[in-house]
């Protein structure tokens, strides 16, 4: 997992610096209006995020385990789940 970040920015970085190769643009002109400090700020913050959501999501589940409210527990991170991929898909 500790090289995942740096793979991580890289591809970013390659998506917001013009390149020789791209005759001085950006990969699908998304860098010429885009703040790169800001945008590896935020890339960074979801990735903080979402380590932190799965760890927590496994100690409640491991504090839970045995009791029948871990099942109500699963069934809430499917719902989540669901509502994050409606929401994914309305957004696209």
């Amino acid at each position: 997992m500790p090289s995942l970040l740096p793979f991580l920015l890289r591809l970013l970085l390659l998506l917001l610096i013009p390149s020789a190769t791209a005759g001085g643009q950006q990969i699908f002109g998304i860098g010429a209006e885009l703040n790169s400090e800001k945008a590896c700020l935020s890339l960074m913050l979801i990735i903080v995020f979402t380590v932190a959501f799965e760890v927590g999501t496994l100690r409640i589940q491991q504090r839970l385990n045995g009791t029948p409210f871990l099942e109500m527990v699963n069934k809430i991170y499917a719902e989540l789940t669901i509502l994050g991929l409606v929401s994914t898909v309305h957004t696209v």
